[in-house]
């Protein structure tokens, strides 16, 4: 159980409250669980969190620069109720899943998605805000907390789940083969 969230990203300008990926709600503008940058120029990956009543559930940032102007870093959040993993490059954050994790609280309505900015309200027009300015590539999210091994596949540039049509193929190739022998 739990998700992951994986994306390279390269900004073209320090940027103060750029988010990479937010979940919000059509109703309820302000029910958020984004990541992206906090401060201009300090390259550190933020968390924000809040529930439907506007609390705060989580704010946090990393200790690890992922947002430096012209480079490429590979970003990677695992979150399983709460307990958070935030990995740069292949490596776990400095901050620790102490400073990251939360303990979820009230009611989280998730309605959109987005990939580099915060849509809030419903259409056919909602406000599309705090936008990321910059490059963002290989965005993958997985309802499962991804391992180790996986985990430094995406880093290192490689997709190490196969896609299911993929998988589908390989298994009637091999029942493919299974039978022709079956006949010989």
């Amino acid at each position: 159980t739990g998700v992951t969230i994986s994306f390279w990203v390269s900004p073209d300008v320090a940027s103060q409250n750029a988010w990479i990926f937010a979940e919000g709600n059509d109703s309820n503008s302000n029910t958020a669980y984004v990541w992206g940058t906090r401060t201009a120029g300090d390259g550190k990956t933020h968390n924000f969190i809040r529930n439907n009543d506007l609390s705060v559930n989580q704010t946090a940032a990393s200790t690890t620069d992922a947002f430096l102007v012209g480079e490429w870093h590979h970003v990677l959040i695992t979150d399983s109720a709460g307990a958070v993993t935030l990995y740069v490059d292949g490596s776990v954050d400095a901050a620790g899943s102490t400073a990251l994790s939360y303990t979820p609280s009230g009611t989280f309505t998730f309605q959109n998605s987005a990939i580099g900015a915060w849509i809030r309200g419903a259409s056919p027009s909602p406000t599309i805000n705090n936008q990321f300015d910059g490059l963002i590539d290989d965005v993958a999210i997985y309802d499962e907390v991804l391992g180790a091994s996986e985990i430094s596949a995406l880093a290192a540039g490689a997709n190490p789940i196969p896609e299911p049509a993929s998988m589908l193929l390989a298994a009637l190739g091999g029942l493919g083969v299974m039978l022709r022998r079956s006949r010989a």
